[in-house]
């Protein structure tokens, strides 16, 4: 069972930048962008022998109309949009690679990522990190990588293009999209997500697994009590997050609500996409890198 523990000091507000970034270097590309026809079965480094689920501990069956459904394919990291047609992944390698929602195919994007965010009506926003820990922005599938000053290892961008991310330190640092400049925010998180038509909804776990929230920029951290090791918000403020025991939970009732667990889910990465308009989309990876989606739906409002 999941187990709720007492609640922390709330993060004090820190200082602005220990590190000053610096100033945004020249922009360049990455290699050109190899777009594959079939890019499922040409992906040499994420290929899989089969696609059944018996990776998730025993084969996945049908728990409260939740459907599981198995993806070619193997990633690392997965993010998808407020327009779920939009998925990035990274491969094990740091490829990149795109997918037109649950029905593409993966085509692989030149370069090189240990991290990305996609978001944006039409997936124009896509940030990433790579193992040097720069930053990376590329205006959609269509675009070209551009680098952005400072040194990140991961961050999250939200529908409307505002960034947030985290280094190596556990620093905090907010941006008002690929034009602005990186702010200082008080606190230490090791992984961060926004989401809200404004970025008013704003989620991290810091390196004890203690669970906070924040409403925006303006906001203040407040914690909430669980232990999650990634945690993921939608555009409309869903919170999905796994453990430690690679178990997922959703947060019922938001900031004031409850998490409850998602039956016979394992995962060590999800994201949550899609918008008021468009079906919501959970996607997962597991530890053999094997990709999963699901159709969002409300589970059972027993706290676990």
């Amino acid at each position: 069972m999941f187990k709720l523990l007492s609640l922390c000091a709330v993060l004090a507000q820190g200082s602005r930048m220990g590190v000053a970034f610096t100033d945004e270097m020249e922009s360049r590309e990455f290699s050109k962008d190899e777009m594959l026809s079939t890019g499922e079965t040409n992906m040499d480094d994420v290929s899989f022998t089969n696609d059944t689920m018996d990776e998730w501990e025993g084969t996945m069956k049908q728990v409260s109309q939740i459907f599981w459904n198995p993806v070619s394919g193997g990633l690392r990291k997965i993010s998808v949009g407020w327009n779920p047609k939009h998925v990035w992944g990274v491969a094990g390698s740091d490829n990149i690679y795109w997918r037109e929602g649950k029905r593409g195919t993966w085509q692989n994007v030149g370069g090189n990522l240990k991290h990305v965010s996609v978001n944006g009506r039409n997936g124009e926003y896509v940030w990433g990190t790579n193992k040097n820990d720069d930053v990376w922005f590329r205006s959609g599938l269509r675009g070209s990588w551009k680098h952005i000053g400072g040194k990140l290892i991961q961050m999250s961008v939200g529908q409307n293009g505002h960034v947030w991310g985290v280094n190596r330190a556990n620093n905090i640092y907010y941006r008002n999209g690929v034009n602005g400049q990186w702010q200082g925010i008080g606190g230490k998180l090791s992984y961060v997500t926004v989401g809200g038509q404004n970025g008013e909804h704003v989620w991290g776990v810091n390196a004890n697994d203690d669970i906070y929230y924040r409403r925006g920029v303006g906001g203040k951290w407040q914690n909430i009590p669980g232990k999650l090791v990634q945690i993921e918000v939608s555009d409309r403020g869903e919170v999905y997050g796994v453990n430690r025991q690679d178990t997922v939970y959703k947060r019922v009732g938001g900031v004031n609500g409850k998490w409850v667990q998602m039956p016979s889910s394992k995962a060590i990465h999800i994201d949550i996409g899609g918008s008021r308009k468009h079906t919501k989309f959970l996607w997962a990876l597991n530890r053999a890198t094997k990709i999963f989606y699901r159709k969002e739906q409300q589970v059972s409002d027993d706290c676990m």
